[in-house]
């Protein structure tokens, strides 16, 4: 026995158990053998008996397996708060260079700004911040656009720089939540929402 719990094991006991079952096998009927089901109950008789002759051993197994399955989920658990913190800090990384019709981009700077919403409902706000922050980056990657185009990019730019920095006020990040407010203001200096959530901002920054 290799394994790590080999000396709890009653290895006589268990090579008796394994020796008698092979026995059985062999005296096997000539004509076709045992049936399936006879096959079943041996083989689920001689589990019950090799783990109740050898329970020390699959008592420490099991424990090595919830400790290893405990390692993951706290490892998982940490994986997913370093991201989170990743988005709350807005250091996403971009590696989105194609160069895409201003249709495209528009889709799926569109797609990502609803995605977000989604998120924003189910109190994700990190998650959506992120969905913001890829729509806005689709937005930066239009080139050469028409007035027409740009009448179309702006208000999207303007709604996505909103909720961006409503996200930041409700992850406690003011002053990327006046940030996003002064990019949605210097779009439409006239935005009211803009306007009264940085200046519930600046109040909870005092």
């Amino acid at each position: 026995m290799g394994r790590k719990h080999g000396a709890k094991m009653e290895r006589e006991a268990t090579d008796k158990m394994l020796d008698d079952a092979e026995e059985w096998l062999w005296a096997a009927p000539a004509e076709g053998g045992y049936k399936t089901e006879e096959l079943k109950q041996r083989l689920a008789a001689l589990k019950e008996q090799v783990e109740g002759a050898n329970q020390a051993f699959f008592d420490a197994e099991q424990k090595d397996h919830e400790e290893a399955q405990a390692m993951l989920d706290r490892e998982a658990v940490e994986r997913k708060r370093e991201e989170e913190e990743r988005i709350r800090s807005g250091e996403g990384e971009d590696h989105d260079s194609r160069k895409l019709k201003f249709e495209d981009r528009m889709r799926m700077a569109e797609a990502n700004k609803k995605e977000g919403n989604e998120l924003f409902k189910d109190g994700n706000f990190a998650h959506a911040a992120e969905r913001y922050l890829k729509a806005l980056a689709h937005c930066r990657k239009m080139f050469d656009v028409t007035d027409a185009q740009k009448a179309q990019v702006d208000p999207l730019k303007e709604s996505c720089y909103l909720n961006l920095a409503q996200c930041w006020f409700r992850l406690d990040k003011m002053v990327k939540c006046i940030e996003n407010c002064n990019e949605c203001l210097t779009i439409n200096p006239n935005n009211s929402k803009a306007l009264l959530r940085r200046g519930l901002a600046y109040e909870k920054e005092k």
